[in-house]
């Protein structure tokens, strides 16, 4: 039996936050926009990635970082609403 890849708890990189706004059509989503330090070359539309410890999928991805959604109950149960440009995350891919 296979065992699934889970979080280590081991940050691997440090991003900061270039972009936050609403979603596109959709004013009580968030979207975040992350800029890696390092493991870009290493992430991939439709990736899980933890950032400051919340679980979230990778929308989209280019050059410049990665993109995240923050739905309402995330907004309401996790610190992530309260981040904006500048700011600092922890990442850590599934391992």
């Amino acid at each position: 039996m296979t065992k699934p890849l889970r979080f280590t708890g081991v940050i691997e990189d440090m991003g900061e936050v270039i972009f936050k706004g609403p979603a596109p059509g959709k004013q009580s989503i968030i979207t975040l926009k992350i800029k890696p330090r390092q493991i870009l070359h290493q992430l991939n539309r439709g990736d899980d990635i933890a950032v400051d410890g919340v679980c979230l999928t990778i929308k989209e991805i280019d050059h410049e970082g990665f993109t995240v959604q923050l739905w309402p109950v995330t907004q309401e149960k996790t610190t992530l609403i309260h981040l904006d440009y500048g700011n600092l995350v922890n990442l850590e891919r599934k391992g």
